[in-house]
């Protein structure tokens, strides 16, 4: 029994070096280092890209990422924490492969880099675009997602300094719509003309809130500062116009 026992665990040993489990998607810490990288190399949402480029813990959570099976992750927390994390890794990625640059749309070459620059997931090739429009909003449906996908610019939400993880991710993205909703740079309210300046996000991804003008501002509600949304609600929302902010596209660098 003691001699089939061994030979037991032996096996799993075996198993477990020739199929790690990055490999088989079923780390529950998969992220981990990812949040280590960003705790030292974001502050308040801008990142030190000149200290990432020579992270060698960035570049091997990189890697970690390409032999993650997304097919093989379990729970749908899960593989959505997964692919905003590629989103924004490889995002990362590229800045730094640029870098120094003042901005990603320099990087368009004809096509958007977003749709033009590729990399790898178990040898699968993917385009950011493809990850966000094919993936993450077409599976997921999550509109929160857009205060989480950071595409380098400083009208993006700010990035987080933590990875996504599938356990905690409705509270993260719950944080992230507020913090969004924290600062006038991306999003603020002007009670004496009735209107709220949005993000133009709001404008590009409008479906994915609801469509309509009283579909957005019932979406946000509950992501406002309390004074804001209280001012909301004695105005009413029928009352209130929405106008878009300018989008800075320099790089969120510190």
């Amino acid at each position: 029994m003691k001699a089939c026992f061994g030979i037991h665990l032996a096996f799993i040993a075996i198993v477990l070096v020739i199929f790690p489990l990055t490999a088989r998607g079923l780390s529950a810490t998969e992220h981990q280092i990812f949040t280590e990288v960003l705790k030292k190399h974001v502050k308040k949402g801008k990142v030190n890209y000149t200290r990432l480029s020579k992270s060698p813990r960035f570049k091997k959570y990189l890697q970690q990422l390409q032999n993650i099976d997304p097919n093989k992750i379990q729970g749908r927390n899960r593989k959505l924490a997964f692919w905003i994390n590629v989103y924004n890794a490889f995002t990362l990625k590229l800045i730094i492969d640029n870098y120094p640059i003042r901005s990603i749309s320099r990087l368009h070459r004809g096509r958007t880099v977003w749709k033009s620059w590729k990399f790898s997931i178990r040898s699968r090739q993917y385009t950011l675009d493809h990850v966000e429009h094919k993936i993450i909003r077409k599976i997921y449906k999550e509109p929160r997602i857009h205060a989480a996908l950071v595409c380098a610019a400083l009208s993006c939400p700010p990035l987080r300094s933590e990875a996504y993880e599938g356990e905690k991710l409705n509270s993260q993205l719950r944080e992230q719509m507020r913090i969004w909703f924290s600062n006038p740079f991306w999003n603020y309210f002007d009670s004496k003309s009735r209107v709220f300046y949005l993000s133009k996000i709001f404008k590009w991804f409008k479906n994915d809130f609801g469509g309509s003008k009283t579909a957005i501002l019932k979406f946000i509600l509950p992501y406002l500062p309390e004074k804001t949304r209280l001012l909301l609600k004695k105005t009413g929302l029928t009352q209130i116009k929405i106008k878009y902010l300018k989008y800075n596209w320099n790089l969120n660098q510190t």
